[in-house]
């Protein structure tokens, strides 16, 4: 799991006692460590764990933002 924004310590406390691997990320850092992590023709799921405005207007924005890192991974190649 990758997480991102204000909320990032705190989500990854809740969910330390699952024992997934967690890395964070600084809000305003672009990476491709999502892709890396996955194994080829495997899901990156861009998934609001909850709000996000320290990071986007509204809604709207985030979405648009998502798109288009979805569009990046599209064109990346393996």
């Amino acid at each position: 799991m990758v997480l991102i924004g204000e909320a990032k310590e705190r989500i990854a406390h809740e969910l330390g006692i699952l024992r997934i691997p967690i890395w964070r990320l600084p809000l305003r850092r672009r990476s491709s460590l999502p892709a890396d992590l996955t194994k080829r023709g495997g899901t990156v799921l861009f998934s609001p764990a909850c709000s996000s405005f320290d990071m986007f207007r509204d809604y709207e924005e985030r979405a648009e933002r998502y798109k288009a890192l979805v569009r990046l991974l599209e064109e990346t190649p393996c």
